[in-house]
């Protein structure tokens, strides 16, 4: 099976934007998987995370470049072939 990684734009200093974005790149995901494709859509999966953390004053926004190199492999094998 493939699995397509999709990409959008996110971070912006305007909320109203980057809720735009996450909206628009969810529509997407929906649409790919309508399709009957496999996505990974880490804006869709990250962006309701953020916005505990940022509610909660707990932090900044999740790294995902640091979490991606650590789990990527695993996270897309696990998705792929289970």
């Amino acid at each position: 099976m493939t699995m397509y990684f999709l990409a959008c734009p996110y971070g912006h200093e305007d909320r109203d934007t980057v809720m735009y974005r996450f909206d628009e790149c969810t529509k997407a995901a929906a649409k790919i998987f309508q399709s009957g494709r496999a996505v990974y859509s880490q804006i869709t999966m990250s962006h309701p995370v953020n916005e505990v953390i940022q509610e909660n004053q707990l932090g900044e926004n999740i790294v995902w470049p640091r979490l991606t190199r650590r789990s990527w492999k695993s996270v897309m094998n696990s998705l792929c072939w289970n």
